[in-house]
């Protein structure tokens, strides 16, 4: 697995400049950047994302696409649908669909997170058919 943190506010904004784009994300102005896959183009591929507040991840769009339509739809404020997952309620979802990027105690984690929100009828788990 590749990463890499950019934790700098110049770092953070010469490589959102460079890769075309914007320094905010749902959640705010991102203040920690993790490269968790290289970029393939021009785009990056996946990125953790960090504000003051809050966080989540970025998937390039057509690693996102790999994503289930139905599990992209249930997210928060459908924010999956454009590559964004928060890190409260769909998080998850990203590591159990791309467990080569991830070691396996994150995918069981998140997988056991997935499970506990289905079972308490919480988050996109429980507005899914299939959600692992």
């Amino acid at each position: 697995m590749f990463k890499t943190i950019l934790s700098t506010h110049t770092d953070i904004m010469r490589w959102t400049r460079e890769h075309g784009m914007s320094m905010n994300s749902p959640w705010g102005v991102i203040d920690v950047l993790e490269i968790i896959q290289p970029t393939i183009g021009d785009e990056p591929t996946v990125l953790a994302v960090h504000t003051p507040s809050h966080g989540g991840f970025y998937l390039k769009s057509e690693l996102n696409e790999k994503v289930p339509l139905e599990w992209r739809e249930a997210t928060w404020n459908r924010l999956g649908m454009f590559g964004w997952y928060e890190e409260d309620c769909d998080a998850a979802i990203v590591p159990v669909v791309f467990r080569d990027l991830f070691d396996d105690e994150t995918v069981a984690t998140a997988r056991t997170a997935m499970e506990a929100m289905r079972n308490a009828g919480f988050g996109w788990p429980s507005r899914v058919s299939n959600p692992v």
